[in-house]
């Protein structure tokens, strides 16, 4: 498999490198990479609500959060058994903190955002134990140390880091119709990287009309467009909503309030509701306190979504905060992480891998010249190349396709679905039982197909039939019967 290729590149490597110990000790770097959860990287402008998504994420209101840029440092957040967090300096020394009683970073750590730091964050998630959150500053934040440190680290890490910081990104974008601003703070820095990527149009619940949250999906189509090649999709996402709701976050109190809101008759509840004003302004709704609160807690539309929750049977705070969670987009947005990233890791860490081999050989690397490096990018590229790292490129084509920038015929459609799934040779392959014979003749029929379409195709389809086709043959390794080529 490619990642066990490299790993084995690396260590004959590291070993030969033993008198380049610069050179050794960054190919121990890369080496030891391999045997951690992947990494993603969250990015985004300033204040498009990146540490609300890490909260939502990890289920625990730990990363602050406010309308200014909280993040002016890199921050990690890794799987621990015990809440703390470090301040990592570059050379190495550490500095370690319990988290605080209500369990949020602290927004001053007693450092300044131009010291060449970053903290890392250990909690008791299991999604960390699967993948670890980078929190970034803000892409085009006014300020100049913050911002830097988020440029440094989508251009690989500051200047004693050799090797980029994530294996995959999430890439967060407004929905404040600022479409040209936001395709062109992201694609510089994004495609530098040529990183996997998904986005998310957060703050997708602040847009006008009953329903925002599915009015902004027409929004995200129109950036997936503009980002072709750059992100897979881009999801809409109430950010502030998937927060409130997973993080445990409505009490008591406040079902109360929502209850008061839910019993009143329909013109004066759409009057209260029609904007974040009129309902502060409801005197005959809870205390203003209380209402500020779920104003802070939800938003407008998420307070109007947990009326409407009440309606619908939702009668304690639980049933509430899962029919929120249901309608933010954070279950898509985490199906996507899941499909995307952790069931791909070990191609994910190839790719990255592969990407990193390449600039000790290119680029301004001071090892470059190197025979040690000269191999093992040879190694590397004779992976690159492999049909299992060529998935990646299904992969995205089968997003593009999903998104409706790519057309494909219906029963390709389907095809090309179970064939960048994560399952056995006979689903993927859509044969009828998990026998050589039925996996023969259903890669036959489906090559057959592929090859067809191939031949009169579009040059975009045409690149699609034939990683496809390459999948099909793949799926033939071990069987004796060859598959028949066009």
């Amino acid at each position: 498999m490619p990642l066990a290729t490299i790993s084995v590149a690396l260590a004959h490597a590291e070993r030969d490198a033993s008198d380049e110990p610069a050179l050794a000790s960054q190919l121990a770097s890369l080496r030891g990479r391999i045997e951690e959860p992947l990494r993603v990287a969250i990015v985004g402008r300033i204040s498009a609500g990146k540490s609300t998504l890490v909260n939502a994420l990890v289920g625990q209101r730990v990363a602050p959060t406010d309308a200014r840029e909280c993040t002016k440092l890199v921050t990690w957040y890794r799987y621990g058994p015990v809440p703390l967090y470090r301040v990592v300096h570059d050379d190495g020394s550490t500095t370690e903190h319990p988290l605080p009683a209500d369990g949020r970073l602290p927004s001053n750590v007693g450092v300044e955002p131009r010291d060449p730091v970053r903290i890392a964050v250990e909690l008791p998630c299991p999604l960390l134990r699967e993948l670890t959150l980078i929190d970034t500053p803000g892409l085009g934040s006014p300020d100049r140390d913050g911002g830097g440190s988020t440029h440094d680290l989508l251009s690989h890490g500051r200047s004693t880091a050799a090797l980029p910081q994530a294996d995959a990104l999430i890439v967060l974008l407004g929905a404040d119709g600022a479409r040209d601003y936001e395709v062109a703070a992201v694609t510089e820095p994004v495609t530098a990287l040529g990183l996997p990527a998904i986005g998310a149009l957060s703050r997708a619940d602040s847009g006008p009309g009953p329903d925002p949250i599915a009015a902004s999906a027409a929004v995200a189509r129109g950036l997936a467009s503009d980002l072709t090649g750059i992100v897979t999709e881009v999801r809409p996402l109430a950010g502030l909503i998937a927060e409130t709701a997973l993080t445990g976050s409505l009490g008591d109190a406040d079902v109360s309030v929502i209850r008061v809101l839910a019993a009143l008759d329909a013109a004066d509840r759409r009057r209260v509701l029609r904007t974040p004003d009129r309902f502060r302004a409801a005197e005959h709704v809870g205390t203003p306190a209380a209402r500020r609160r779920l104003l802070g807690l939800l938003g407008i539309t998420g307070v109007r979504m947990a009326a409407e929750a009440i309606d619908r049977g939702a009668h304690d705070a639980d049933a509430i905060a899962d029919a929120l969670r249901s309608r933010s987009g954070i279950d898509e947005l985490r199906q996507q992480l899941l499909e995307h990233f952790a069931r791909r890791t070990d191609l994910l860490k190839a790719a990255a891998s592969i990407s990193a081999i390449g600039r000790l050989g290119f680029g301004r690397s001071e090892h470059r010249g190197s025979a040690v490096v000269a191999a093992l990018v040879e190694t590397a590229e004779r992976v690159a190349l492999s049909p299992h790292m060529r998935l990646l490129d299904l992969m995205r084509a089968k997003a593009q396709v999903d998104a409706g920038q790519l057309a494909l015929p219906d029963d390709l459609r389907a095809d090309l679905a179970r064939l960048v799934r994560d399952a056995p040779a006979h689903i993927r392959a859509g044969a009828s039982l998990p026998t050589d014979r039925a996996i023969r003749e259903a890669i036959r029929q489906r090559s057959v197909r592929w090859a067809a379409y191939e031949s009169r195709a579009a040059p975009r389809q045409a690149h699609v039939a034939r990683l496809a086709l390459e999948q099909y043959l793949q799926l033939f390794d071990g069987v004796d019967e060859p598959v028949p080529r066009r």
